[in-house]
């Protein structure tokens, strides 16, 4: 529990945000007009490279800690996850 409260507490701010945004009516939208209006965002150069530029700042502006893998449970090519 204590594990879990700990984890809650480092990402409510990032999760709070990441709530609100919702890229869905943009990204498939309902009706002709604004299908026209999406793909004409993405026509332009300067538009799409903002857009890209926000998600990554968003996407990026959290800090996730190294944690290690521990003895009893090796990740990778000995455990047969990887390769």
């Amino acid at each position: 529990m204590v594990a879990f409260r700990r984890y809650e507490e480092e990402f409510r701010g990032y999760a709070r945000i990441a709530r609100k945004g919702n890229a869905g009516p943009f990204l498939a939208p309902p009706t002709q007009g604004r299908i026209a209006m999406r793909n004409q965002m993405f026509k332009r150069r300067f538009l799409l490279t903002s857009m890209l530029w926000m998600t990554d700042r968003f996407a990026t502006r959290i800090d996730l800690k190294d944690y290690p893998a521990p003895a009893d449970r090796p990740y990778g090519p000995a455990c047969g996850m990887l390769g």
